[in-house]
């Protein structure tokens, strides 16, 4: 197995890299909000619909 002081190490150099480049993966655990894709999905059709009514 791997070191996993290095696993965290480089885990975490690779979110801060991903934050610094404005990069968000809604397959990265750090974004997630608790539900799942196709709440998420479901949400984001929502709120498109509820613009698209003003």
């Amino acid at each position: 197995g791997r070191n996993p002081d290095e696993v965290k190490r480089r885990r975490k150099a690779e979110i801060d890299e991903n934050s610094r480049l404005g990069l968000v993966f809604d397959t990265d655990p750090v974004n997630d909000k608790g539900g799942n894709s196709a709440g998420t999905e479901q949400q984001r059709q929502q709120a498109t619909d509820s613009q698209h009514e003003e």
